[in-house]
Formats: C-alpha cells, sequence, structure tokens
C-alpha cells in the first residue's frame, strides 16, 4: 500500500459536484469544507478532523467561507490522476 501526501489549498465556495473515486483520507490543516457521504446528512469538517471517504462512496462537497487546506492520502493508482 503506497500513500501520497498531497496538501491542497481550495478557494471558499468551490463546489465538489457528486462523483466517486477509490478510497482517500483527508486530514483538514485550516478552513473547512461542507461534505455529504451517500445519503447521509452534510458533515462540516474543521481543522485537525480527519475524513475518510471510502471507495466508490458517492460524495459531493462546498468548501466553507475561508477555504479549505488539507492533506490527502490516496494509493498509487489514485494519487497518479491528480499529479501535475
Amino acid at each position: 500500500f503506497w500513500l501520497r501526501i498531497d496538501p491542497k489549498a481550495l478557494l471558499a465556495g468551490k463546489l465538489y459536484e457528486p462523483h466517486r473515486h477509490e478510497e482517500t483520507h483527508l486530514y483538514t490543516i485550516s478552513g473547512s469544507i461542507d461534505i455529504t457521504l451517500d445519503t447521509q446528512p452534510p458533515k462540516t469538517v474543521k481543522p485537525h478532523d480527519e475524513l475518510v471517504v471510502g471507495g466508490n462512496q458517492l460524495h459531493e462537497a462546498t468548501v466553507g467561507n475561508d477555504g479549505w487546506e488539507y492533506i490527502a492520502a490516496w494509493d498509487e493508482e489514485e494519487a497518479q490522476k491528480y499529479e501535475h
């Protein structure tokens, strides 16, 4: 199992439409994001919160008013999709 750690910062209000991908572990550094996993009620993820989005789990999210800075960990195959 290979993990890629990739810090990202997103602007306030960015919307992620419903989508699926491989399992992803997210750790919030600053700001927040409101995320809906499957049909669960929306959850606000804040600094120092860790969230796991399950493999192929339907989810959508909106970045909070102060933006969102986070670290994400994926397996090697998924990480390659995000390399620039």
